[in-house]
């Protein structure tokens, strides 16, 4: 208990400052998954949101590493609104987890905690919290939805500035509901799944031809010849083509694709 108790509190830290200092300038981000990062999956679930449009992904470097992904929007402010998903492992209850959360709150004289009730995802049922921080930027209002699946805790925090937040709160609302969990990231739409299956069939036939000139399987994903034939065309027309799934999804299956080109090499 004391270690999770330690994490939960590191997330709301964590949350004031993926609305602060962290991303008070955007850096350029670009969707561009690295070519050759293979991160081996070590969940049995893909969970995944997808954020505003015209959103910035957020540089990985500067955020925890149980923040999977956060996404920042535009402000003249200082304190950018932003999206961001962190996951944990815990052996409690969700009611045990809302109640650090509040209790963590409510001890700080700064923070402001309100319950927003349940909220139905397809994790299960979640809880809505709410609550308000001063910052040195202003005071920030973030709503958190929390769900517990399989002793694994996923926190879905949007955030911006108090008196900006009615600004972004139909935003923040699409982003909760596309909130989703999946063991299958081509279990999409089934004209979108035909042209998904096809793309990828096509990548790992390219895939072994690149392999059967004697090359390992990490030298033919790295060889100029097949990023530039094969994987970067690839990418573009997952980008591309499925932009209703969002930049999240996009990222999450380039990288599934990878590590599945190498599974198959084993």
């Amino acid at each position: 208990m004391h270690t999770v108790t330690n994490y939960i509190k590191f997330i709301l830290a964590t949350s004031c400052v993926l609305l602060g200092r962290c991303y008070s300038t955007p850096e350029n981000t670009a969707l561009e998954p690295p070519k050759t990062e293979i991160v081996t999956p070590k969940e049995a679930y893909h969970c995944y949101f997808i954020p505003p449009k015209g959103w910035d992904l957020a540089d990985q470097s500067k955020l925890s590493p149980r923040v999977k992904i956060c996404f920042i929007g535009k402000s003249s402010n200082n304190l950018l609104p932003s999206v961001n998903l962190a996951t944990e492992e815990v052996n409690i209850s969700l009611k045990a987890y809302i109640d650090i959360v509040k209790s963590d709150c409510e001890r700080d004289p700064n923070c402001v905690w309100r319950d927003l009730g349940k909220y139905n995802t397809p994790l299960g049922e979640g809880r809505l919290t709410e609550r308000e921080m001063k910052t040195k930027w202003g005071v920030s209002r973030q709503v958190q939805l929390i769900v517990i699946k399989d002793q694994r805790a996923y926190i879905l925090t949007a955030g911006a500035l108090k008196e900006e937040f009615s600004r972004h709160y139909q935003a923040f609302e699409n982003v909760l509901k596309s909130l989703t969990i999946t063991s299958d990231l081509t279990a999409i739409s089934p004209e979108k799944k035909e042209l998904l299956q096809k793309l990828i069939g096509n990548l790992q036939t390219e895939f072994t031809a690149a392999q059967n000139t004697g090359l390992s399987a990490t030298q033919a994903l790295e060889s100029k010849n097949f990023q530039k034939d094969s994987w970067k065309p690839f990418q573009q027309k997952i980008i591309n083509d499925f932009t209703e799934m969002g930049a999240y999804w996009q990222i999450l299956l380039l990288r599934d694709v990878q590590h599945q080109l190498l599974k198959r090499s084993t």
